[in-house]
This record gives structure tokens, sequence and C-alpha cells, in this order.
């Protein structure tokens, strides 16, 4: 019973069902699309995981203060690849030209809910599975379950930070500056001059990202709430 997407694309022929016009976009061609993508995703987790290798060979290594640097730097690059990869699944869902909005978002879901969960996930996984029950190598502060909640701390606390200075601190500094760019003030300009100068809202993709930091704060809380209590 869905309409089309107005940004569905295709060719129109006659309904073989009821000879109306429609639009039709071959399987084949969204299937080509589809497994594009796919491999992108897994490209992409690769680069998660050789960055998290990096940090970790990096705080194994390195002496002083540099071990909580890492986590920061680890922290940030979590929230650097998870707005990057948003960006990415959008234009990859979008050329796969699907015909409704439920199919379009199952697909754009998809692709950000695997890779977020590697993306924020993995490092905590690494240190309380495998770091020291598959590589035999000590954690920082002697016990795994401390290190583990240093990093939760860094991590979730970061990515706290990151969200409230994004959704709201970030659209008033860039709306704001385009009403310096246009010179005006509040008393001088109308409701819909003051609205245009707002950042644009997606009530689609938008909801989809709020709904996302809800699932890496909720899995946060959850997955490694024994060692953060």
């Amino acid at each position: 019973e869905e309409v089309d997407r107005p940004a569905f694309k295709g060719e129109v022929i006659k309904s073989p069902v009821n000879g109306q016009s429609m639009i039709y976009y071959p399987e084949s061609k969204r299937s080509c699309s589809q497994k594009y993508a796919m491999i992108a995703t897994f490209f992409m987790m690769l680069l998660v995981l050789f960055f998290i290798a990096v940090i970790f060979h990096l705080k194994n290594t390195l002496p002083g203060d540099w071990p909580d640097a890492m986590s920061l730097v680890n922290s940030v690059g979590i929230a650097v690849f998870n707005a990057a990869w948003t960006s990415i699944a959008t234009k990859l869902t979008d050329n796969e030209n699907y015909r409704t909005d439920t199919q379009y978002e199952d697909s754009l879901i998809f692709k950000l809910f695997g890779f977020q969960f590697v993306n924020s996930f993995a490092s905590l996984y690494y240190i309380a599975f495998i770091q020291y029950y598959i590589f035999n190598m000590p954690c920082e502060t002697g016990s795994c379950i401390g290190d583990l909640c240093e990093n939760v701390g860094i991590i979730f606390v970061t990515n706290l930070v990151v969200q409230n200075m994004t959704s709201i601190y970030l659209p008033k500094v860039m709306a704001a500056y385009a009403k310096y760019k246009e010179g005006g003030s509040d008393a001088l300009m109308s409701v819909p001059e003051l609205q245009y100068l707002m950042m644009p809202y997606d009530p689609q993709l938008d909801t989809i990202d709020a709904y996302m930091t809800l699932a890496r704060q909720f899995g946060y809380m959850v997955l490694f709430v024994v060692a953060f209590p």
C-alpha cells in the first residue's frame, strides 16, 4: 500500500497486472548495487579492525601516559568512523534505488547497525575476551576488568559529549553563522527568514540516526555494566 519514493528511478512500462503505467527497475541492477554495498561494508569493518589493532599495539608499547591517550584516540576514532560511515551508507542505499521507504530504511539500518556494532564495541570485546585469554598479553592496570572499566568510561563519555555537541550546539553555531552572513538579527528578520537559516532536518535519516545513538549508548550500558557499574 506504500507509495513510491520520490527518489525511486526506473523505466516507465505498462503493468502486466492491470495495464496501467508503472515504474520498473530491474532486480538484477539492485542486486549488483547490493553486492557493492556488502563489499564496502566489509572493507570498512576491516579498516576499523586495523585501526583498533594499531591503537592496541601502541598502547602496549608506548610508555607513560600514552596508553590513556590512545584510549581517547580510540574513542574519537569511533565517533569519526560512525559519522563517515553514515554518509557512505546513505549514498550506497540511495544507489540501490528502493521503491518504498520501508525497503530503503531496512537496508540502511542493516548497514548502519552492522558497522556501528563492530566499530563501537570491538575494542571493548578485545579487552574483555581476547587480549589476555588468546594473546596472553597482560592488561595495563593489572586486571582486565579494570582496564575495561577505564576504556568503557572514556568511550562512553566521549560518545555523550560528541552527540551533544553535534545535536545541540552545532545547529546553534551554524544558525548563528548563517544569520551573521545574511547580516540580520532576530529583531529585523521575519519568522520564515529565521527558519530558513536553521540546519535542514530529514525526518527519515535524522530519526534513524537518533535511534542508532540510543542503540549504541544502550549497548555500552547493558553489555559492559559489570565493568563500569
